[in-house]
């Protein structure tokens, strides 16, 4: 992240006396909106005392977003002329920043303060402990205040402490609405922080050994997943990854991590017979040496065995900030990164009707310009089906609903003990978004599915117009891993799903950088317009209400895209071909090194 000082930031002649008379704005607390339902988890430790921190995170508004949304889908399209031609970090700074001079003019209207330079921080005037950053891109704000100093300058009565049972992390939370000069909120269009929603408590996986009691068949094939039966069912077994500038990623959050003893013994146990990096080449964040996560060790040991031989990242974000999940914080980073991972597999999603819509408007413009820049971010769908809502609605999960990311659903084995045939699993998450409307790309698959469905749930149960979901799916249970250096058996969920997806991209990026062609970036175009090239799902379904005429089911998987497997299962050999062939087709320049 780059400070304010590095811009060059002056002591401005801004008054607190002339502020004072301004009148001011009131801004939402999404945590006060929240505040009962936010905390029956979580242990109030009371008032926070004046000399903790707050931080808040300010959304700059942004310049140009209509012009960037149209250039990540030219660049994604492959229909397009610009298809692949991707822009830099100083590009999208360029195109959707701000300049050095509104900052420190926001900042001024903010505080009523003089900022002042100290080396690599600004801060505030008269001897305060507040200091602000920004990133690299100009459009976001980061600022850390004192209690005592957010109280004065947003008019804020109270802040409170919470704490997630067991952890010592401390979280700091306003009920009061923030009030803001009016000048300085005409600038923004978002304010996290200390008025988010605190992270979920929950766990995002589950541990199932339900079917390893049953009587094994003859001719059993495996029993539960590992690499050699995945990397067997989607044709990747003799793939390894050879270009030095490819990378993956597996973005972390909520206390999960990984521990190098768990991938020793992972590979022992199951890395025979492919090639395969021992450790994971870069982390970033705070990793500490303790216990593993459950999450965290599905994700590293899959990515690595099915996208493996390349670079991999470990990626952690702390929960401190942001409303479950720290997606912003994550994406802010990632802008700040000039060279990121190339492919990046979050196993993690929260109800989209928890989550802000401001929240979460912004962090759509953070997934266009990471594919603007030629990023591929892949998200898993969830694991509760369809969901539901009082029993009266279906409810959607995001950012799995996001238009701008692709969102990866989960599939069983028919025959459990054999590599074959999948069908839907009940936990796939599936459905329609309630917020954002169904992007172009899928309009035509999606609307077959809504006109030849005989299963379809009631009409008020879901919006039918809105982004459909998932788009595409893989095996989701049963699945080996390691953790705390113990091999566990029966992992399941769609965060099993997502990073064996992940790796399976990565290795078509491989291809494409070794013959000079660019990365693929946002795949959801090329995906839906080229659904041949992806091996169809027509069996199962996910969960949904308890209504009796459908025995809890959501939807039901069939022929064509369904909202619960996608378009199907990744098939590499031909999602290779197209992939290759949309490339070359605007790319023909390059020499292909085969």
């Amino acid at each position: 992240m780059r400070f304010l000082a590095a811009l060059g930031l002056l002591a401005l002649n801004s008054s607190a006396e002339k502020l004072a008379f301004e009148e001011r704005a009131t801004w939402k607390s999404h945590f006060k909106q929240h505040f009962n339902e936010n905390t029956k988890l979580w242990d109030n430790l009371g008032t926070a005392p004046l000399d903790e921190t707050a931080v808040f995170i300010f959304g700059l508004k942004q310049k140009n977003v209509e012009i960037l949304e149209r250039v990540f889908w030219q660049v994604s399209d492959p229909d397009s002329s610009q298809y692949g031609n991707f822009l830099k970090n100083s590009q999208i700074s360029k195109l959707v920043g701000r300049d050095k001079h509104f900052v420190e003019l926001f900042l001024a209207r903010l505080s009523g303060e003089n900022f002042v330079e100290d080396e690599e921080k600004v801060y505030l005037s008269q001897q305060s402990a507040s200091k602000c950053t920004v990133n690299s891109n100009m459009d976001w704000v980061t600022c850390e205040f004192s209690v005592r100093d957010a109280m004065r300058l947003f008019d804020i009565q109270k802040f409170h402490v919470f704490r997630k049972p067991g952890s010592t992390r401390k979280y700091i939370r306003t009920t009061s609405y923030l009030k803001i000069p009016q000048s300085a909120a005409a600038m923004i269009d978002y304010i996290g922080g200390a008025v988010s929603k605190l992270p979920s408590v929950h766990q995002k996986l589950s541990i199932d050994r339900e079917d390893f009691g049953k009587t094994i068949k003859e001719n059993v094939r495996h029993i539960g997943n590992y690499p050699e039966v995945i990397r067997a069912r989607y044709n990747i077994s003799s793939e390894t990854g050879r270009h030095p500038d490819n990378s993956q990623c597996t973005p972390q959050f909520l206390e999960q991590y990984y521990h190098q003893g768990d991938l020793d013994l992972f590979w022992r146990l199951y890395g025979k017979g492919y090639e395969h990096r021992q450790e994971i080449d870069k982390v970033v964040g705070d990793v500490p040496g303790g216990l593993s996560g459950i999450e965290a060790s599905l994700d590293t040991q899959y990515i690595m065995s099915t996208g493996n031989n390349i670079t991999t990242w470990f990626w952690y974000t702390a929960g401190r900030h942001e409303q479950q999940e720290p997606f912003l914080q994550w994406l802010i980073d990632l802008s700040n990164e000039e060279n990121p991972p190339l492919v990046n597999s979050a196993s993690y999603s929260d109800k989209e009707n928890s989550v802000d819509p401001d929240y979460m408007k912004r962090i759509n413009v953070e997934f266009m310009k990471a594919g603007a820049r030629g990023l591929t971010l892949l998200f898993a769908s969830g694991d509760d089906g369809a969901g539901c809502q009082e029993n009266k609605r279906f409810e959607p999960q995001w950012p799995s609903t996001s238009p701008y990311v692709t969102t990866v659903g989960g599939t069983a084995f028919i025959h459990p003990f054999d590599i074959g045939e999948e069908e839907g699993y009940d936990i796939s998450g599936g459905g329609f978004s309630d917020v954002f409307e169904m992007p172009e790309y899928q309009k035509e698959l999606v609307a077959s599915f809504l006109g030849t469905s005989e299963k379809l749930p009631p009409d008020d149960y879901y919006r039918p117009t809105g982004r459909g979901y998932p788009d595409i799916a893989a095996v989701s249970n049963h699945y080996w891993v390691v953790n705390n250096r113990v091999p566990v058996p029966g992992v399941l969920g769609t965060s099993a799903s997502c990073p064996v997806v992940a790796g399976i991209l990565a290795h078509i990026n491989d291809y494409r950088l070794r013959s000079n062609l660019p990365p693929l970036g946002f795949v959801n175009p090329l995906l839906y317009k080229n659904p041949d090239a992806i091996t169809d799902v027509t069996q199962g379904y996910n969960a949904g209400c308890d209504l009796s005429e459908y025995y809890d089911r959501g939807f039901y998987a069939q022929k064509g895209w369904d909202p619960v497997t996608g378009l199907g299962n990744p098939n590499f050999p031909t999602m290779l071909k197209v992939a290759m062939d949309a490339a070359l087709k605007k790319h023909a320049k390059y020499p292909v090194d085969n």
